[in-house]
């Protein structure tokens, strides 16, 4: 399991995102020995919190994250509402017996990656070039910026549909994640 932890684990992102990460520290000891009952993510696709609560996984010592890794992720637990493992594992032709499809997604290439059926890095990348050439994750680009700059990621996703109809027109909130938390119940 520590193997695929590892791979899984993104120091950028945890660094970006935990500023008071002692400087020299490794971030993944940090974040198996401290971080994760903290609240802290290990990577963007990754949410303990949420984790927990949705599937309420007992705490352990070895943590959510582990307990994704060796169990939850065959149960068909997702790590957030931002990846679909049992999606991402047919469209990846992956066997969850054998291999993790969270894993496998943090080590693939960016530009081509999917995380759900409403995501395509490729066609997202392909339609907005500048998003190719920045050296930016598009996902990340895509749910943090792109989705209110009105870039469309994916034909089986239409974020003006969800605004108008959904969420009032309100543009403050991010019809993608609400989507892929709340589907269509909220």
């Amino acid at each position: 399991a520590s193997q695929i932890i590892a791979r899984i684990f993104d120091a950028g992102f945890y660094l970006r995102q935990n500023t008071e990460v002692p400087e020299g520290a490794d971030p993944l000891a940090h974040y198996l020995e401290s971080g994760e009952a903290l609240g802290y993510k290990p990577c963007q696709l990754f949410d303990p919190a949420w984790y927990r609560r949705t599937y309420d996984v007992p705490a352990t010592e070895s943590g959510y994250l582990h307990h994704y890794v060796s169990s939850g992720e065959r149960l068909g637990y997702s790590p957030s509402p931002r990846f679909d493992p049992v999606w991402y594992a047919q469209e990846s032709g992956l066997d969850l017996n054998v291999e993790c499809a969270l894993a496998h997604y943090m080590q693939a290439d960016p530009l081509v990656r999917a995380a759900h059926a409403y995501f395509s890095a490729l066609e997202y990348t392909t339609r907005f070039p500048d998003i190719r050439n920045a050296n930016v994750d598009p996902y990340e680009h895509y749910i943090n910026w792109g989705i209110f700059e009105n870039r469309r990621a994916s034909e089986n996703f239409d974020a003006n549909f969800v605004w108008q109809r959904y969420l009032n027109k309100d543009r403050t909130k991010n019809p993608l994640l609400l989507f892929l938390e709340f589907g269509h119940h909220f």
